[in-house]
């Protein structure tokens, strides 16, 4: 029988190099497939998003009737002198000599300002308000400086006024800086624009609290109903916030392609971080979902802003940003509802100021009981009681009281003028601030006591 054979079979030659064969392959391979991915990711991120419907403005061009204030207000911003340094930032308690100068350089805008208030506002703010070229920034922003300086010249206006004597005028230019507050705020530009519209007419409300005294009957009726009709095309902060809304949407593809545009001037390294922070951002949610977070944001914002201030004011760190894009496009809206509702309690407490003092002209210097009571009878002196907007439904009545009107502020509690209710507060003697019992639970409605 035969032997199996023992004789081994020579080893292979071991080649050293073909591990590395296999991983250049697997390497190669690996890059490929990460190129491919990256590749159709970056098309995917490219893709042209669907934009969203949104409501359109209500004043394009071709729906603008001429003339109307835009343009006289264009006028006034481009006939404005500001030309006068030296003057401290408080124009209307500058010295009289100082003021009397401001509104002599100012004569023409004022006048501007005047006769655009005949017409309705049917308007951009960037067709109201001249750009500033100064600033290297694409589109050119509004000067917004100009709408406040205006809005304090008004204002010096009306003090000048208020020195020589002249209640009726006076009255009358801080409501205009109202007005022309209100009509700016209607902005398709941004929410900024719609701010500052509401920081002017801060300021003709703040310095028409300074003229209600001593106002005979017809001409506190006659500002009760101009306040009025302003107050009734006023924009509220929901609209603000879809007028934002609208003109991002309008750049965001511009911005996804040249995010510089995003900073105006900076140094090179902040264009160049926004530019990899952009990037990033794009390769991991794409333009339609920056644009579907966006839109859920703003959406969200829309009905926070619709809602009582109270209800709403601890609902805001919701929307608060969670990226690079979102904390230089999303505004400070915590801000922005809070000076609103400020600036509406000023107003309802001009508005029942007005009417306290034209019931005092008519009744031998006595006060009414309660607000409501300005609100009935054949000439009533106000179309409604105005509500408290800092108030827990937003619906309850400014607290009225020895002749006192105020709001119960920030806080919500009626501290009978004391705490923040001195915020938004304004008393016709000492005697207003006296303490007094908490009002009845069963008049929460109109807490407003009986003298």
């Amino acid at each position: 029988m035969a032997r199996p054979s023992t004789t081994q079979e020579p080893a292979k030659p071991v080649d050293p190099m073909a591990h590395r064969r296999r991983g250049r392959r697997a390497a190669a391979s690996i890059t490929l497939l990460a190129a491919v991915a990256l590749a159709g990711r970056w098309i995917w991120t490219n893709q042209t998003p669907v934009m969203p419907h949104v409501t359109p403005y209500p004043y394009s061009a071709e729906h603008m009737v001429g003339p109307n204030a835009a343009h006289f207000y264009a006028a006034a911003a481009d006939t404005w002198n500001k030309h006068y340094g030296g003057v401290q930032p408080e124009l209307r308690l500058a010295p009289l000599t100082d003021r009397r100068r401001v509104l002599a350089l100012n004569k023409e805008a004022l006048h501007w300002i005047r006769v655009g208030e005949a017409y309705r506002y049917q308007g951009e703010v960037t067709r109201a308000c001249r750009t500033d070229s100064t600033i290297p920034f694409y589109p050119q922003p509004p000067n917004y400086i100009v709408v406040r300086e205006l809005a304090r010249i008004l204002a010096a206006d009306a003090s000048v006024k208020g020195i020589q004597g002249d209640k009726v005028g006076a009255l009358s230019a801080s409501l205009d800086a109202v007005r022309y507050g209100h009509d700016f705020a209607q902005s398709d530009r941004d929410l900024l624009g719609g701010m500052v519209g509401m920081l002017a007419a801060g300021i003709g409300t703040a310095e028409a609290q300074d003229h209600v005294a001593g106002l005979d009957s017809r001409t506190a009726r006659a500002a009760i109903r101009r306040l009025e009709t302003i107050r009734s095309e006023k924009i509220a902060l929901p609209q603000m916030i879809q007028s934002w809304q609208r003109a991002r949407l309008a750049r965001c593809t511009e911005e996804f392609t040249h995010p510089e545009l995003l900073l105006g001037p900076g140094i090179l390294l902040s264009r160049l971080q926004v530019r990899l922070e952009m990037d990033a951002l794009l390769l991991r949610y794409g333009k339609q979902g920056l644009i579907d977070r966006y839109m859920a944001s703003s959406n969200e914002a829309i009905r926070i802003a619709a809602l009582p201030y109270q209800t709403g004011k601890g609902l805001w760190n919701r929307l608060e940003p969670t990226n690079a894009y979102e904390q230089i496009t999303n505004p400070n809206l915590t801000r922005a509802a809070q000076q609103i509702t400020s600036l509406e309690a000023r107003e309802g407490i001009l508005l029942a100021r007005l009417a306290v003092q034209a019931y005092r002209a008519e009744h031998a210097g006595a006060a009414p009981t309660t607000l409501d009571e300005l609100t009935r009878g054949a000439h009533p002196y106000l179309s409604a009681s105005p509500d408290d907007p800092f108030s827990s439904d937003g619906q309850a009545l400014l607290r009225y009281r020895n002749g006192g009107v105020y709001s119960v502020g920030e806080n919500c509690r009626d501290e009978y003028g004391g705490g923040d209710d001195g915020d938004v507060w304004w008393r016709s003697s000492p005697a207003a601030r006296s303490p007094q019992p908490p009002p009845s639970p069963a008049r929460t409605h109109d807490a407003s006591p009986t003298l």
